[in-house]
């Protein structure tokens, strides 16, 4: 256990709520430590220990927000933000957009992604900003489409979730701001 710590700054100058130092998720992939932050997307070289930005298309400073990583096949990673789902192609630092291959099956303007979470059988939660939970199996194919419903408590508590976790009896656990 260590008893010291390094800090480092993402972004020279970017401190507090709003910026590349306001991590919201750590992924750490071979020698890279990837940092969701309210400010967008870095990686870490522990080699030189300079944080490099990931450009994802569409995020802006307004909508900069990256809130979920989740390893992917073939060095490849799933990006959740405040413009959808995309996947980065650790080698190249390619991103390009899911949401399209997504879109096509709802019935709702796909914008923003929060949480999200693969299950014992690889299949994908997606929290949606506000639209509810999409179940996608490894396709990107919509098997489900969760909503909150007032009137309905076996729905969901909440429009939306912030994490997902499957027991060892295969039950999946969505936390919300609801509940």
């Amino acid at each position: 256990v260590t008893e010291s710590f390094t800090t480092y700054h993402l972004k020279e100058g970017a401190f507090g709520k709003r910026s590349a130092s306001d991590v919201r998720k750590l992924l750490v992939s071979g020698n890279r430590i990837y940092a969701a932050t309210l400010d967008g997307l870095y990686f870490l070289n522990r080699s030189s220990g300079i944080a490099v930005p990931v450009s994802i298309p569409g995020l802006t400073r307004q909508t900069s927000t990256v809130y979920d990583l989740l390893p992917a096949e073939d060095r490849q990673l799933l990006i959740s933000s405040d413009v959808g789902l995309h996947v980065l192609d650790e080698q190249t630092l390619v991103v390009r957009s899911l949401n399209e291959a997504l879109q096509s099956q709802l019935d709702f303007t796909l914008t923003a992604t929060g949480a999200i979470y693969r299950d014992h059988y690889d299949r994908l939660w997606i929290a949606t900003a506000s639209d509810g939970v999409l179940l996608v199996d490894k396709n990107l194919q919509v098997l489900k489409h969760f909503m909150h419903e007032k009137e309905n408590p076996q729905s969901l508590a909440y429009w939306t979730a912030v994490d997902f976790q499957q027991d060892p009896w295969g039950n999946i656990w969505i936390a919300s701001p609801g509940g």
